[in-house]
């Protein structure tokens, strides 16, 4: 019997990047792609389980960020929410774009359901994984082609560019050496003396004239066969004049942007200090954890299964060992005893905001109060070991305040 061979050309792999939002995400880690079909039994007394029907399909996706401390407003939407909100409006696409061979999902309803827990160390990034769910386009029946999500091969897209007049339609991956060749047999582009073009279709072609002097003629171009929303940008890096050559850049958006978006002055690693009014200013030992614990539940219909998320309420956490605090003032604030120590008594009582800062970030808990200690006795350890403080709604003048408030400034 003959064995089944393998044909490498059809096998795909490599890392990929997120777009949501307009914010793009790398994974610090691999990421999977979570199907979620469920199913239920269709028993029988006499032969036990006759089949299995599907229930529904639930995609989600978790990813372990990098860490760029940015696109904030994206990865925190529930701090301002109020409970009851249903999560899916107007459809948000997610585009999951591989980087190895120019091949893209767009998930075209997407909605973030886990913010990402902050690990504020100097030797961690500050961000750890968020995860998307996915439903369902709006007014779209489940039987719908693309009801769910579309599949792009990017490399099947074509690029259309004028100069005066109009190149044949190049492949979306075409070369700096074949784009040169498109453009100089352009009439308009002989009489400017020609061009050079360097790059490639992933960070944008650069056009540069081969003779110095102002060049009009617009440059322009055309996308076909790419996802919704695609543009060619054409911007005049370099402009003309009697002793310079004039460059333009071309870029295939938003794929050019995708493909170099990271932003490593923006991946933040050091220490912070914890601001807390009782106990003034400390720093602390092994960094501090910020938790977001989010609460969902699903609008399920017979028709559509999951056709809504609903946003149910969220508990804010900051758990650290501090440096300085003494087992005196980390038992006073427990109110174990004395004064106010009775069950049933308010955590929002005597809580105070707790920031956690240093320079580019800004974390604060409203309403902040200790809720789990513990004092160590050991002969490498300090006598205080890690506290959490819990974040409770501050009113203010009728005013309710978020939990938490996540930025790169003071509020």
């Amino acid at each position: 019997m003959p064995l089944p061979s393998t044909d490498r050309t059809i096998i795909s792999g490599g890392p990929g990047i997120v777009r949501y939002r307009g914010a793009t995400f790398y994974s610090a880690e691999p990421f999977t792609l979570e199907t979620g079909i469920k199913t239920f039994p269709i028993p029988s007394d006499a032969y036990g389980p006759l089949d299995s029907r599907i229930d529904d399909d639930e995609f989600s996706m978790s990813l372990k960020l990098v860490g760029e401390w940015e696109d904030l407003d994206v990865l925190y939407p529930y701090l301002l929410t109020p409970p009851g909100t249903l999560i899916f409006g107007v459809d948000v696409p997610l585009d999951i774009i591989s980087l190895t061979d120019d091949k893209m999902f767009r998930f075209h309803a997407a909605a973030l359901t886990k913010m990402p827990n902050i690990n504020g160390a100097p030797t961690s990034t500050l961000l750890e994984e968020a995860t998307f769910r996915f439903v369902r386009k709006n007014l779209t029946a489940r039987d719908d082609a693309d009801a769910l999500y579309t599949e792009y091969d990017l490399t099947t897209g074509t690029v259309t560019l004028t100069y005066g007049s109009a190149t044949p339609a190049l492949d979306f991956n075409t070369t700096a050496a074949e784009l040169e060749v498109a453009l100089n047999a352009l009439a308009g582009i002989v009489s400017d003396g020609g061009v050079t073009v360097t790059g490639d279709h992933r960070t944008g072609f650069v056009v540069t004239w081969d003779d110095v002097g102002v060049r009009a003629t617009a440059l322009t171009g055309v996308a076909a066969a790419f996802p919704d929303a695609s543009t060619i940008s054409v911007a005049v890096t370099v402009a003309g004049s009697v002793s310079v050559r004039e460059k333009r850049t071309i870029k295939v958006e938003p794929w050019a942007t995708y493909y170099g978006a990271i932003n490593i002055a923006s991946i933040i690693t050091q220490p912070y200090e914890i601001i807390w009014t009782p106990w003034g200013s400390f720093g602390t030992q092994g960094g501090i954890k910020v938790n977001f614990a989010e609460q969902f539940e699903d609008r399920v219909t017979d028709v559509d299964g999951v056709s809504n998320i609903r946003f149910m309420g969220l508990a804010v956490t900051a758990s650290f060992v501090p440096d300085g605090i003494t087992a005196t003032q980390a038992m006073a604030a427990g109110v174990f005893q004395g004064a106010g120590a009775v069950r049933g008594r308010s955590l929002n009582a005597g809580s105070a905001p707790l920031d956690i800062t240093n320079t580019g970030v800004f974390i604060r808990l409203y309403g902040a109060n200790l809720s789990k200690e513990s004092l160590r006795y050991a002969m490498n350890a300090d006598r205080v070991g890690e506290l959490t403080f819990d974040a409770t709604r501050v009113v203010t003048s009728g005013v309710v305040s978020p939990l938490a408030f996540v930025g790169t400034a003071s509020p």
